[in-house]
């Protein structure tokens, strides 16, 4: 039993780092492609440190663990807005850009509907409608008109650098993933722990690590709009990507109950936030205290499911 939780642990450990690899050498191409940090943070930041969590969903998907997939997207969904974005503004103040506010809100409430077009049970054709949605969402965010003054020029030499580490930090990451899923059930079946909740606990603060560590990396730089657009944009990339693409590879036909704890609190959380940004100038430690408080809610009353259950 020690012995596979060393295993757990330690490719937690791996998994983040090796998605800290890909996202720095995705800032790098980034910034060789001359593309935005609105971009950046919108599209290929939240991809990036959302690798972790589609690459434990897809395994999960093709070794039908389905309670695993779902419950890793919904909790690291959560765990995004709660402990992410919630750490980040007590830490740091972001004031309030109205213009951005509207696009923001109208995210928070698609996140809040998705999870309902996989619990509709349609199998693979809910994953195709949640990749064509991401498709949808990649495009309009792309379609912004972008500011590229500031940015650092990269020498093609650094750029062919940072693509071979970034193949490496994918590899790192499905490999260590793989780990991640296999010790993740043998601890749940040893316990007698369903394998929704550790992937809804263990697992998806796991694999939030990379998100943590670039949104308090980007407030402290005073990038808050990268900030922001890593959270929102991990959010719905968690939903729609990832879920479209472990529904595509395996229905994933579940059951609603096993999974109304997280579509409950996930909904909650982005309520608060939509809430926040209507009403509030700022964000800061008082509405940070707010999100972190309702994610150890959330952790105390899944504890409380899984002992009833």
């Amino acid at each position: 039993m020690l012995d596979i939780v060393i295993i757990l642990l330690i490719s937690v450990v791996i998994l983040a780092k090796s998605a800290q690899i890909v996202i720095d050498n995705s800032i790098t191409l980034a910034r060789f492609f001359r593309i935005s940090e609105l971009t950046v943070g919108f599209i290929l930041i939240s991809i990036a440190t959302s690798l972790p969590e589609l690459a434990v969903s897809t395994i999960a998907s093709l070794e039908n663990q389905t309670g695993i997939s779902v419950g890793n997207v919904l909790g690291a969904s959560i765990a995004d807005i709660g402990i992410v974005l919630g750490i980040s503004i007590f830490l740091y103040t972001i004031p309030i850009s109205k213009k951005e506010t509207t696009r923001v809100i109208k995210i928070l409430i698609i996140t809040s509907i998705l999870p309902l077009i996989v619990l509709l049970n349609m199998g693979s054709f809910a994953g195709i409608i949640l990749l064509i949605i991401f498709i949808i969402y990649a495009y309009s965010i792309l379609q912004q008109k972008m500011s590229l003054d500031g940015m650092e020029r990269i020498k093609p030499e650094k750029a062919v650098t940072s693509a071979f580490m970034f193949m490496i930090g994918i590899l790192l990451i499905i490999g260590s993933s793989k780990y991640v899923v296999e010790s993740a059930v043998e601890i749940a079946t040893l316990l007698g722990i369903s394998n929704a909740f550790i992937a809804a606990t263990v697992i998806s603060l796991g694999t939030t690590l990379p998100e943590l560590a670039v949104s308090v990396f980007a407030m402290r730089s005073r990038h808050f709009s990268l900030a922001i657009g890593n959270v929102i944009g991990s959010c719905i990339t968690n939903l729609t990507l990832i879920l479209g693409i472990a529904a595509v590879i395996n229905p994933l036909v579940i059951n609603l109950f096993a999974f109304l704890n997280l579509i409950i609190f996930l909904v909650i959380m982005n309520s608060a936030l939509i809430y926040f940004l209507h009403y509030r100038k700022n964000l800061g430690r008082n509405e940070g205290f707010v999100l972190i408080g309702i994610y150890l809610i959330f952790l105390a009353s899944a504890i409380l499911v899984e002992i009833r259950t």
